[in-house]
């Protein structure tokens, strides 16, 4: 049976797990490098581009498989990837782009591309949201376990089945960001480790409450 103090620690506990995963879901490349690939047709573009005559096309077919696939996902008008290991090699990114050094020309299906790319940080307001997000998540978090330990001495089914449920979450999290992105940013795995070590804490503590306090008369 659960009684009120344990139903308001879970329901914090529940908050955090909330906030916890729409930080991770919404912003899955908080603090990696943001790599943008502007595409567009050199012959049918308004204004045009100003290529000069000693300047060969590069077959799309000579690019790396990263390089094709930014490529096709700029003339699609998303060529953006996040974190290093996803940058495509072929390609320098500079602030002062020239033909073949920073900017380059790209012959596919018959046509002249331009291709453009581009890096920078990762959003600072978006960090800062994504900061605040797992700021507040953390202060619910340490509450509902501090009211959870100070709850009667025993761990209720409901805290272990909240504690695996929100375990879950974040793994699947963590699985999604590595097949959309390649890699697992590490502060998802801080934030695994945290959540892991936060649930054994309050395991412990309730265990020991139920097992080793002494027995009231």
């Amino acid at each position: 049976m659960v009684d009120h103090s344990d139903v308001s620690a879970l329901l914090l506990l529940a908050a955090a797990l909330s906030l916890f995963v729409v930080a991770g879901v919404s912003y899955p490349h908080a603090g990696a490098e943001r790599y943008g690939h502007s595409v567009d047709s050199v012959d049918s573009a308004d204004p045009g581009y100003d290529v000069p005559a000693d300047v060969t096309p590069r077959p799309f077919e000579s690019l790396s498989p990263k390089g094709k696939r930014a490529f096709l996902d700029g003339l699609d008008g998303d060529g953006v990837v996040y974190g290093e290991p996803n940058r495509p090699p072929d390609f320098v990114y500079t602030d002062a782009p020239n033909w073949g050094d920073g900017m380059y020309l790209i012959s596919y299906e018959g046509t002249r591309y331009a291709l453009l790319p581009q890096n920078g940080p990762f959003g600072f307001v978006d960090q800062v949201a994504f900061l605040a997000l797992l700021a507040l998540g953390s202060s619910l978090a340490a509450a509902g376990g501090f009211r959870l330990c100070r709850s009667p001495a025993r761990v209720s089914t409901g805290a272990l089945l909240g504690g695996g449920l929100g375990f879950g979450c974040l793994v699947a999290v963590a699985v999604s960001s590595t097949v959309r992105t390649g890699w697992i940013h590490p502060w998802l795995v801080g934030g695994i480790v945290v959540a892991v070590t936060a649930a054994g804490a309050v395991l412990t503590a309730g265990l020991t409450g139920r097992y080793l306090a002494p027995k009231t008369p």
